[in-house]
């Protein structure tokens, strides 16, 4: 074999090596970021059933720990459907709890922007719960609320509110019984709280939840 030959075959011999040692190494990498990924994901699962497992728990502090005051009561005075942005007569309770309002309601949910009290009050006629929280209120208290959000997805709408006063947060409904007069709008319902309490929550729930003018959201059971 002659020399020239020789030192061609050494080179493809040396370069045959080369990629298959560049094979090797990319065998190896691709090993380490599989074996990451298994481990991210292993964890994201871990750190997922244990949020669930938190969330399945009671959400906040204890009912007298809460600082609620009284549940409050107003006349309820109207239920006209009026065009978005049209005037209107006041509010009679700051948050609203009843009146005049949007005819489309909000979809249910955890707003961290205001959303129109015109529009949230449609969702109070509807019998679910509305909780209007000050913005500036601890992000730890707006993460409970919308963890209390979550457990009754489909009955509650929790909403930045510019004007609260006096209290972190409200709790409000718009009541209605059974044996009240036809012509009657009701009862405006609300509860302000500084911390949040499940229990609190609950028991108002139990007491309000799909009990309004038009009671399409179902009571409470839980």
């Amino acid at each position: 074999m002659s020399k020239k030959l020789e030192e061609k075959q050494q080179r493809r011999l040396a370069e045959e090596r080369r990629k298959n040692e560049a094979k090797r190494e990319q065998r190896k990498k691709n090993l380490v970021t599989f074996g990451i990924a298994a481990l991210v994901i292993a964890v994201v699962a871990a750190l997922v059933v244990s949020d669930r497992k938190e969330t399945a728990g009671p959400v906040g502090v204890a009912a007298d720990e809460a600082g609620c005051g009284d549940v409050e009561e107003v006349e309820a005075f109207d239920n006209q459907h009026i065009d978005v942005g049209a005037p209107h007569a006041e509010y009679n309770s700051d948050p609203p709890t009843n009146g005049p309002h949007y005819e489309s309601p909000a979809d249910t949910g955890f707003y961290a922007s205001p959303l129109p009290p015109e529009q949230v009050i449609h969702n109070l006629e509807h019998g679910q719960i509305v909780i209007w929280f000050d913005p500036a209120a601890p992000q730890a208290l707006k993460d409970d609320l919308e963890a209390l959000v979550d457990k009754a997805p489909g009955a509650t709408v929790a909403t930045a509110y510019e004007a609260i006063q006096d209290y972190n947060f409200y709790l409000t409904a718009w009541n209605k019984l059974p044996n009240e007069p036809k012509e009657s709008f009701g009862t405006g319902v609300l509860q302000g709280c500084d911390a949040v309490s499940q229990e609190v929550v609950d028991d108002f729930r139990r007491k309000y939840q799909g009990r309004s003018p038009e009671p399409i959201t179902p009571p409470f059971e839980g």
